[in-house]
Parts: structure tokens; sequence; C-alpha cells
């Protein structure tokens, strides 16, 4: 996996993500927001997302058969994950739907120390036997305390 901020190359020890309410949205003031890119090989996304990748497929493929609806599953015959790199459509489909948040978890993990965040997820794309994810993320800002004056003493009544 390669993990690049603004096109350079970035240890993803640093990154986290951000799986709340707030995904997405990037409205606090001072955020230096920042573009992300994740390009995953095949054969490393297919061992880290195929279990999850399955138990997903077989819900869905019920979920279909009961709503009649055509899911990117059921678009490419409902394939085991390896078989859809060959469906980079319905893939990429999938991926946005239902497994964005999953990959971050498996390839960047949630950290309690980080220089910056996941925040959105704007573009995925099968393509060449790879996984692209782009999206945008923001800078950690280190918060500085400032010392707080001790209050005056209180003025004397003359």
């Amino acid at each position: 996996m390669i993990f690049l901020i603004d096109g350079i190359i970035k240890d993803t020890n640093l990154i986290t993500y951000n799986d709340g309410l707030n995904f997405g949205r990037f409205d606090v003031p001072g955020l230096i927001i920042k573009n992300y890119s994740i390009e995953i090989e095949k054969d490393e996304f297919v061992q880290q997302i195929q279990d999850e990748f399955w138990k997903c497929l077989c819900e869905i493929r019920e979920d279909d058969k009961a709503t009649g609806e055509d899911s990117p599953f059921k678009k490419s015959g409902y394939k085991p994950l390896p078989q859809m790199f060959d469906h980079p459509e319905e893939l990429s489909e999938c991926i946005t739907i239902w497994f964005d948040i999953y990959i971050f978890r498996k390839f960047i993990g949630y950290k309690d120390t980080f220089e910056y965040v996941i925040n959105s997820t704007d573009e995925i794309k099968v393509h060449d036997s790879k996984v692209l994810i782009k999206g945008k993320c923001f800078k950690n800002k280190v918060v500085q305390h400032l010392a707080v004056p001790e209050p005056a003493s209180p003025r004397r009544r003359e």
C-alpha cells in the first residue's frame, strides 16, 4: 500500500481516520486540509478484505432476492473478491457503498497519536489490479493552552 498526502508518501503510522458523524465535514475554522490518495495492490487488498467482503456479498445477495434490487454484487454475478477485479466499476461501487471505513480500519488503523486525519472519501477507482482511493484529510493541530492570568487583586474601596 502507498499512502500519499499532496503527492508525498507518508508513513501510515502518522495517519488515522474519522469514523464519526462528522466524516466529510470540514467546517471547523483553521483546519489545514490536504488531499490524500491510497493505492492498494490487488493481492494485498484481497488478503485484508476478502472475509468481510464475502460476508457482505452473502447478506446483499439475500437482500437483492428479497427486494428485487440490482446491487453492484448482482450486476457482477456475485463474484468472489479476486474475480471482482474483472468488474472494476462494480467493485468500485461496492467499495464506495460498503467498505471505505472498513478499508481505513484494516490498512490505516485508528490511532490516538497522529499527524493527519482522513475525513472524506471522494473517489474510489479499481484500475490495473489496484484499488485507488482519494479524498481529503486534515492536519492535526496541536492546541496550545494559553496561560490564564491570575485574577487581579480586589481593589479596596476608599
